[in-house]
């Protein structure tokens, strides 16, 4: 009679990797595989239908039924494990992992003056990881989200930097949102006060006061000189 071989069961893998993930961290999971004693977990950057040289090795040995991932960046993963024991291995399922990240954070600020005295400065901000472009977006009131209430003054912007001018005396409100193909990040929200001084004013036209002061010179003039003549003519 032939001896029974400990065949290991089957086993389902899965993932808790977002759709697509947005930051590159995801733990893959599976069913504990009948008479298993360990496991290996292999990835590939096509769908895996068998073991062999060309995938990658992540981990060998495994007791657990679950192994954490990180630092994976944009692309498109696929997994598979191994349940192995003395006798045979089975393979799992082959699950796909897409790995899409937003932007990563970034400031925003501004040259304008504490208040500006102009209406006119420039908004500027550091370079976002992954930023394709970017939109700035103006409020009367602190900016928390982006919605339609919100005045878009520029878009599909590549620069670190966009100038405003002609802005007249009140308090403003801007934010930068970066864009790429996974989702938007934003920024800081930044407040601008505007406050332009009121021109200095000139004394009022009088018609013949330029004349009248000229005459009065010529005559204090015209004076000192008789003073002087009649006091030298005397001595």
């Amino acid at each position: 009679m032939e001896a029974q071989v400990p065949l290991i069961g089957n086993f389902v893998l899965s993932s808790n990797a977002g759709t697509p993930d947005d930051n590159g961290a995801f733990d893959l999971s599976w069913t504990a595989a009948d008479r298993a004693q360990n496991y290996s977990l292999y990835e590939y950057s096509s769908y895996i239908t068998e073991i062999n040289g060309s995938l990658t090795l992540l981990e060998d040995g495994i007791t657990d039924i679950s192994l954490a991932l990180s630092s994976y960046i944009d692309g498109i993963y696929y997994f598979i494990v191994v349940a192995h024991n003395a006798y045979s291995d089975t393979l799992s399922n082959c699950i796909k992992v897409d790995v899409g990240i937003p932007p990563g954070n970034f400031t925003l600020s501004s040259n304008a003056g504490t208040p500006d005295d102009n209406g006119a400065y420039d908004l500027s901000w550091v370079s976002a990881d992954r930023a394709q472009n970017y939109s700035v977006y103006e409020y009367s009131s602190y900016i928390t989200e982006i919605n339609d209430s919100l005045t878009i003054l520029g878009d599909g912007i590549t620069a670190l930097f966009f100038a405003l001018s002609g802005y007249t005396n009140g308090t403003y409100y801007f934010i930068v949102v970066s864009h790429n193909v996974y989702g938007d990040t934003l920024s800081n929200c930044i407040q601008v006060i505007v406050q332009i001084p009121e021109p200095e004013s000139t004394p009022p036209f009088i018609p013949g006061y330029s004349l009248y002061v000229a005459i009065s010179m010529i005559c204090i003039v015209s004076i000192i000189l008789f003073k002087k003549r009649y006091k030298f003519n005397n001595n």
